[in-house]
């Protein structure tokens, strides 16, 4: 799933060694631009979305669901030539098996003792997902601010959170960051979202992706699209992606991570 954990340690020890105070992350003029860049995103979000709602309507495409296990989709807006944009869930059953963070806790062979509780790490992880995040499991009591309204709890994004910062409780469930914070957000509306947000976090956190191909869009909308999909098993949207592309130039000290 994320190369995020390891990364995330790593900027624990860039904040612990080079910032011990809280701060922000950019001057105020760089921070204009980055809004800027957020503004646009999020219009384009808005519109593109707006049109993939009417055409959901009219052509009775499914806005939300489940599928394969359990996993979850969304409507999101239109791909370049008018098809539907779904971003679903993704399992992330190996996270974390190799990423060697435990060089960094307490007693590692790096001898640095962080865990992700420094003060300059508060309030910059952030993760974006299906749902919300059961805020109140025991290994996340108190440390998980949810910072949109979804209208459900779901496991993904609580086991994505986990995998984050987890405090430990059982030791084999322990996160990578076990005793950072985290921000968390459902995947609607996404890139207006994390752009608008993007100027104080150091890690953006994204466990899914759009459905896409003959496998998994026949599933979503029906039999009848399986000759559109194997036509189209690439799905994108060039805005987006440009604008997105922007935003991490202008956003240097932030990782996107999946």
């Amino acid at each position: 799933m994320k190369k995020i954990l390891s990364v995330s340690l790593g900027l624990l020890c860039w904040g612990h060694t080079l910032l011990a105070q809280k701060q922000a992350l950019y001057a105020s003029e760089q921070y204009k631009k980055i809004q800027a860049v957020a503004t646009s995103i999020a219009k384009l979000e808005k519109d593109s979305y707006t049109k993939a709602l009417a055409l959901a309507t009219k052509n009775n495409w499914l806005v939300t669901g489940s599928h394969g296990k359990g996993k979850q989709f969304a409507l999101t807006g239109l791909d370049d030539t008018g098809h539907p944009l779904y971003v679903s869930t993704y399992s992330n059953a190996q996270a974390s098996a190799t990423t060697r963070t435990n060089t960094l806790y307490a007693g590692g062979s790096l001898g640095l003792s962080l865990n992700g509780n420094s003060s300059f790490m508060s309030g910059k992880l952030g993760v974006w997902d299906g749902g919300q995040v059961l805020d109140t499991h025991v290994e996340l009591t108190g440390r998980v601010t949810q910072q949109d309204s979804p209208s459900s709890t779901n496991e993904h994004s609580t086991h994505v959170a986990g995998t984050m910062i987890a405090s430990g409780v059982s030791a084999i469930a322990r996160g990578m960051a076990f005793g950072a914070n985290l921000k968390a957000w459902d995947y609607n509306s996404d890139n207006s979202e994390m752009s608008a947000a993007a100027s104080g976090l150091l890690v953006s956190n994204h466990s899914y992706g759009y459905l896409a191909g003959v496998m998994t869009i026949p599933k979503v909308l029906g039999v009848g699209w399986a000759t559109r999909a194997s036509a189209h098993g690439k799905t994108t949207n060039l805005g987006f992606m440009i604008l997105i592309h922007k935003l991490v130039i202008k956003s240097p000290t932030m990782l996107l991570t999946t």
